[in-house]
């Protein structure tokens, strides 16, 4: 495997692994079982890159042959299962720092995914489509979350928080055409992924947000 491909699965890889820890912090809060904790770490972690293969035609989508995907997620979903269950029986966990450690790896896999949507729009041809490739990251970025919240009966947080979808559309554009104008890809990824865990973590930090719709 040559290093630009070792290099950007193992990208795929963190974002799996911070995608399902969000994924069972949530589901533990729902008091969902261990089969509702796994399959809400799955959803959460692979499902913005199924709704993205279903879009570009890329079917079976990616999950369904690479057995690395959902593994990863279950194995993490087993891991943060077994250590709560520890932890819980030592010491307190606190609600204010489940949802800080929800947020940080929510803002990892945001990051994550947004890069690897941007990743297999230009592998799979479409390199000269600038929009559809940085739609393709958003989406990606946000499709699980957006799965994740329904089944555990929260509104999305791409349609109420602070800065959410924004940060994944700018550090996607920023990844796009740095590679575009022959930037060096690991710097390129790493300047995105940076800008927008920053960004998502600043939002939450001085609450900024877009215009919300007037209340009745």
């Amino acid at each position: 495997m040559e290093f630009s491909n070792y290099f950007f699965a193992s990208t795929e890889i963190i974002g799996i692994i911070s995608a399902s820890i969000s994924g069972c912090i949530i589901a533990r809060k729902c008091k969902f079982d261990l089969f509702g904790i796994m399959l809400c770490a799955i959803l959460s972690s692979l499902g913005g890159g199924i709704i993205r293969d279903i879009l570009i035609g890329a079917l079976p989508p990616r999950s369904f042959y690479n057995y690395i995907y959902p593994l990863s997620s279950v194995i993490t979903s087993l891991t943060v299962f077994t250590i709560f269950k520890i932890l819980k029986n030592k010491i307190p966990l606190r609600q204010d720092l489940m949802r800080m450690l929800f947020l940080i790896f929510d803002a990892i896999g945001l990051a994550s995914f947004s890069i690897s949507g941007v990743q297999i729009g230009l592998e799979s041809g479409y390199g000269n489509n600038g929009y559809l490739c940085i739609i393709l990251g958003m989406t990606t970025a946000v499709g699980g979350g957006i799965i994740r919240d329904v089944i555990t009966a929260h509104v999305p947080l791409v349609l109420r928080e602070e800065i959410y979808a924004t940060a994944s559309l700018l550090g996607s554009a920023i990844y796009y055409f740095a590679i575009k104008l022959g930037v060096n890809q690991a710097l390129s990824l790493y300047v995105s992924m940076f800008l927008i865990i920053l960004i998502r973590l600043l939002s939450i930090r001085y609450k900024w947000h877009l215009p919300k719709g007037d209340e009745e």
